[in-house]
């Protein structure tokens, strides 16, 4: 180590153009050798010196060689300090990095230091070497020319905007990673079937029971060879117990019917029929069900596969969990070729995304009893008779018997070839299915109606029916900084819809003429009420002396630096309590820039919790369109949420003694969701924050002190493993960072896996 920083490894991967630059890193950031880097904390930071000395702004290739040797992989972020210090609002999150990875950067003009936040936990990780190399316009335009989406909008960007605009499509939230691609992913941690059927099929061997799995499956004129490939799947599965169900609905091709008599031949535990005439996808499968005699239905298309350890993981689950009555598992797709892609790790059971998104779907079974109480397919509901049979389902179990399975059983077939139901007949099925959805609300008594989402994309949206409506108490902290307050106040009281909501700002001694005189403004007016909550700054305890003025029977808890976006956004997030089980809403928030700043609080990231999808583009869907529909979490920011006032004083409101700045909203949450209630995400609420401007970020000492306390409290308090196991995201994605890429490792195994995970 020299006076500048470490130099790197004596022979680094290096490429034409590329400079090593030099690692500087803050004293919780030890070099330990040969790559290797010890952090002391869950905040390392390094900074990064350029050869030269002198940080040149605009476009970069950047290459980060690390190791998947690491106990930590990397999960980098980047800070660009312009004079006056570093801020969340403007960080570059890279995506998590296990062996080595290039990535487009901009450095924007006036930087005079860059900061690399290597990871945000405490432990070792590898980092070899960081080189950059300046490029142009020419390139980003060639770079964009090979992109195998987005290049429109891209180069659009380019001629207009400049480099540095058209990078951010090209940024991390779009980055292919090939060292944490999904083959990779599979090659590691996916047991490939000679190593793993025999500690299965002695696993289940032991099951104090063996429950019989009646797979059901409709066939119309089928490819015959993947026919053939579904059928083997079943037959290649590690638990015995079984029976295929399996009805040919009038087929015109004749090889299907001889297809499935030969495989009855081969093994009795397969019950083939044949329909003389089509009836449709719902008659055919209860047809099916006729033949079923197992414990357990599990529905199956006949192109599709199982892993072959998929009933194995059913049985075990049907056997270890008594109360489960609906079990369903994680998927992924599978072209022509056997290439697998789009794995969906699925959460625990969320009845409120169920309601925009079928997300159980495959690999689902139902125990027979449910299917009895629930009664056949129905054919007026055809492309959609799965969702209308589940919601059907649901209506008949605890939500406790719902249960999942954290790993991918079926390979959903997508192929050139293939033309379902659903794929010919895209809007019919997608009525069908808000026809399904508003028959479940009536029998329910649920007062919701369905619509679609948004044109041209095939999800619902549930508009909850409240009345009356509630006065909402819009409690908003300052200390001075009118420039942000003044906004936040304005685009509330011009934008907003909904008629019944009083504004209270706690003061926490704000000094300045100009505010004072703003206060006094809004008194006479009678546009807001002033709540003094003077001392030292305690965002708990400012909150909580407001809290007990509020004369609204629904809370919201707002930030100074809030502007609305949408009109009503508050119509919607109140909309949510029609619900009684239903304590707390969230807003969806965005940087100043346009990217997310809050899409849901996730318990474990860095240690305690994080804003998922955070730094996502402002229009993008985000995996399996998690960021254009509502959903159940664990959590949701205080810089915007509603929560019922009777809750909000039954758990203690904010902890102003343990928490007086961070995690006090997830701490609010977890109360929450301790006593029973559930915590709504909602993307239909839409405001901007510019997060951090008004308290700054904690870099003074005293502060880091304070944050590594609260951080010691949350998890003293909730302790690591139940923070670690947020039930609304899945163990499949990391924990060590924010953009719900895939965990490497993943944080659970197969039961019968003894391998350390």
């Amino acid at each position: 180590m020299n006076s500048k920083g470490k130099r790197p490894d004596p022979t680094p991967i290096s490429r034409p153009g590329f400079e090593s630059w030099l690692l500087r890193p803050r004293p919780n950031t030890r070099f330990i050798g040969s790559g290797q880097w010890m952090a002391e904390d869950n905040d390392p930071q390094i900074w990064l010196v350029p050869p030269s000395g002198r940080i040149r702004p605009g476009p970069y290739e950047l290459m980060i060689t690390s190791s998947p040797m690491a106990d930590l992989p990397l999960t980098p972020r980047i800070y660009f300090d312009r004079g006056d210090g570093v801020s969340e609002a403007s960080a570059v999150q890279l995506p998590t990095i296990t062996a080595s990875a290039e990535q487009l950067l901009i450095i924007p003009k006036n930087t005079v230091a860059i900061r690399f936040d290597p990871t945000a936990r405490s432990g070792r990780f590898i980092l070899h070497d960081i080189q950059l190399r300046f490029t142009s316009f020419l390139e980003i335009a060639g770079r964009i020319a090979r992109q195998p989406s987005g290049r429109r909008q891209a180069m659009m960007r380019l001629l207009t905007r400049g480099s540095g605009e058209a990078m951010a499509l090209l940024g991390p939230a779009k980055a292919d990673n090939h060292v944490s691609s999904y083959k990779r992913w599979l090659q590691q941690f996916e047991p490939p079937y000679s190593a793993s059927a025999p500690a299965a099929r002695a696993y289940v061997a032991s099951l104090p029971r063996k429950p019989t799995i009646s797979v059901v499956m409709a066939c119309y004129d089928s490819n015959i060879d993947w026919l053939r490939d579904a059928v083997d799947s079943v037959r290649q599965q590690t638990y015995d117990a079984w029976e295929l169900c399996v009805v040919d609905d009038g087929s015109s091709n004749a090889d299907v019917w001889s297809t499935l008599e030969s495989v009855a031949l081969i093994d009795s535990r397969i019950k083939a029929k044949r329909c003389h005439s089509n009836g449709g996808i719902s008659a055919a499968t209860n047809e099916a069900l006729k033949l079923a005699t197992g414990e357990w239905i599990a529905f199956m298309d006949h192109d599709d596969l199982l892993s072959f350890d998929a009933l194995a993981l059913l049985a075990d689950t049907a056997v270890r969990t008594e109360s489960a009555r609906i079990i369903y598992t994680d998927e992924d797709k599978i072209d022509e070729n056997g290439r697998r892609y789009e794995p969906y790790f699925k959460s625990s059971w969320n009845r409120e995304l169920f309601y925009s998104q079928n997300m159980l779907n495959h690999l689902t079974a139902v125990h027979r009893d449910v299917i009895k109480a629930a009664g056949p397919l129905r054919s007026e509901y055809d492309g959609s008779q799965d969702y209308d049979l589940l919601l059907r389902c649901i209506e008949q179990v605890a939500e406790d018997a719902i249960v999942h399975i954290p790993f991918v059983c079926y390979h959903w077939r997508f192929a050139t070839q293939r033309v379902n139901y659903s794929q010919a007949f895209g809007q019919q099925t997608f009525d069908n299915s808000l026809k399904a959805l508003n028959s479940h609300f009536e029998r329910t008594g649920q007062p919701a109606t369905a619509e679609q989402a948004q044109p041209e994309v095939f999800y619902a949206r549930p508009r909850w029916r409240l009345e009356p409506k509630p006065l909402v108490s819009l409690i908003i902290p300052t200390r001075d900084r009118l420039k942000l307050l003044e906004p936040a106040i304005r685009s509330i009281r011009d934008l907003t819809s909904y008629p019944n909501y009083e504004i209270l700002i706690a003061d926490n001694d704000s000094r300045e003429k100009e505010t004072l005189d703003y206060f006094t403004q809004l008194k006479r007016a009678s546009l807001a009420r002033i709540i003094p909550a003077p001392g030292e700054f305690n965002f708990s305890r400012i909150n909580n002396i407001a809290a007990r003025e509020a004369k609204g029977s629904v809370i919201g808890l707002i930030n100074n630096d809030i502007e609305v976006i949408n009109g009503d956004w508050l119509d919607e997030m109140v909309s949510h309590f029609a619900r009684p089980d239903v304590g707390m809403v969230g807003a969806k928030l965005y940087y100043t820039d346009g990217r997310i700043q809050h899409a849901g609080v996730v318990t474990g990231i860095g240690g305690v919790a994080g804003h998922v999808y955070k730094y996502f583009p402002g229009d993008a869907p985000g995996p399996f369109s998690q960021l254009i529909l509502p959903r159940e979490t664990t959590g949701v920011t205080a810089a915007c949420l509603l929560i019922r006032k009777t809750l909000y004083d039954q758990v203690g409101g904010l902890d102003e003694a343990n928490l007086t700045v961070a995690f006090n909203d997830v701490d609010l949450s977890l109360k929450v969701r301790r006593g029973g209630s559930k915590i709504v995400w909602t993307p239909n609420a839409r405001l901007t924050h510019h997060e951090s401007v008004s308290r700054g970020v904690d870099t003074a000492p005293e502060k880091q002190r304070r944050f590594q306390r609260e951080v010691q409290y949350m998890i003293s308090t909730w302790g690591s493993d139940f923070l670690n196991s947020d039930p609304y995201y899945s163990p499949n994605l990391t924990l060590d960072g924010e953009d719900a890429s895939r965990a490497w490792p993943p944080r659970t195994r197969r039961p019968w896996d003894k391998s350390p995970c």
